[in-house]
């Protein structure tokens, strides 16, 4: 499987969506982050959007690979998968996500209009809303996008909650799964804790990984939508 993330906005969101949506749920993942400048922090090969040649070499290194396209580098990137033709067909999915923002949403528009103008079918673009508040209605926050249903697959339950464990995965330098899944009774550990300092910070570790839980249902709720059959090698 090889997946493209692609909008003309940043801050949607897509380095989340590879390196904790995609990559803890696809096996032997490879992220390559295709991008001019990368403070994502992790250690994902990077290549620039005019590396076309480069970038369709490396994808074919691997069973599964997922784009991760910079802002600034789709234009280019767009331009020369139209100049490589039937290239647009080695990419099996679109993932295009989108925030709450009139730019990014019109950033969004664009974006599928593209990809349909380069006869992609919708059932391989689909949307996911990232940063969602709770209280947020999707059809109508987003009410322009449901009028491309045409052009692309959109669910309004494929979306990513607002958290703030998004923004101190850099400082933790961890993986949401990894948080989710960590076998340390951290509560047990706190209650037998006798020094306050210590205490502390087995709460608060207890309190991320009770975020990260809620946050990994989320991503695995969202993952289920847009691969219902799974992933497989040969799709």
């Amino acid at each position: 499987m090889k997946i493209a993330i692609v909008n003309n906005s940043g801050n949607v969101g897509k380095s989340i969506i590879a390196n904790q949506l995609l990559k803890p749920r696809i096996a032997d993942c490879e992220i390559i982050a295709v991008e001019s400048i990368n403070d994502d922090g992790t250690d994902n090969e990077k290549l620039k959007g005019n590396q076309f040649d480069k970038i369709i070499d490396k994808i074919f290194d691997f069973d599964n690979a997922v784009l991760d396209i910079g802002s600034s580098n789709i234009e280019s990137f767009l331009a020369k998968m139209k100049k490589f033709k039937g290239t647009e067909d080695d990419i099996d999915l679109f993932i295009v996500p989108t925030v709450n923002e009139i730019k990014q949403i019109n950033d969004t528009i664009s974006i599928i209009s593209q990809l349909s103008d380069m006869n992609i079918p919708k059932d391989r673009i689909c949307i996911i809303f990232n940063k969602i508040s709770d209280d947020d209605i999707i059809s109508d926050c987003f009410y322009e996008l449901f009028r491309m249903e045409k052009k692309v697959t959109i669910n309004e339950h494929a979306v990513i909650y607002l958290n703030e464990l998004f923004s101190r995965l850099t400082e933790l330098n961890v993986s949401i799964s990894d948080l989710a899944d960590d076998p340390t009774d951290y509560r047990q550990l706190a209650r037998a804790e006798k020094d306050r300092v210590n205490r502390s910070l087995l709460t608060q570790k207890y309190a991320t990984k009770a975020l990260a839980r809620g946050v990994k249902e989320n991503l695995d709720n969202v993952f289920t939508l847009i691969f219902p059959n799974g992933v497989t090698n040969n799709e």
